[in-house]
């Protein structure tokens, strides 16, 4: 009982913030609604070597043009992300800024 106390506590001193421009968000790890609308999630269709958008409908199997010519060193790769906006903002936050709560959200 004194636990869930002592969160509440925090959260009324730390509400939760976006991990992506710090505003005040319902959720701990979450995004805002601006950042979230900003984020350029992965959908559809996705080369299963480098995760680059492709065009047509989502199937499962398809390698973009530049994996057929240079194929990477590894055999399959997912992304959640297109690397700008947001999306750049948190990775770069993660990678070089020292925002280690990202890394659990962003496992997910």
């Amino acid at each position: 009982m004194q636990a869930r106390g002592l969160q509440t506590a925090l959260a009324a001193i730390y509400p939760p913030r976006c991990l992506g421009c710090g505003m005040t968000v319902g959720s701990e790890f979450g995004l805002c609604g601006p950042c979230w609308r900003d984020t350029p999630f992965i959908a559809g269709a996705i080369c299963d070597s480098c995760s680059v958008p492709l065009p047509g409908p989502g199937e499962d199997g398809l390698t973009c043009d530049a994996c057929m010519a240079a194929p990477p060193p590894w055999r399959w790769a997912r992304s959640a992300l297109i690397y700008d906006g947001t999306g750049r903002k948190l990775v770069l936050a993660l990678k070089h800024g020292d925002r280690q709560e990202i890394a659990q959200p962003a496992g997910r």
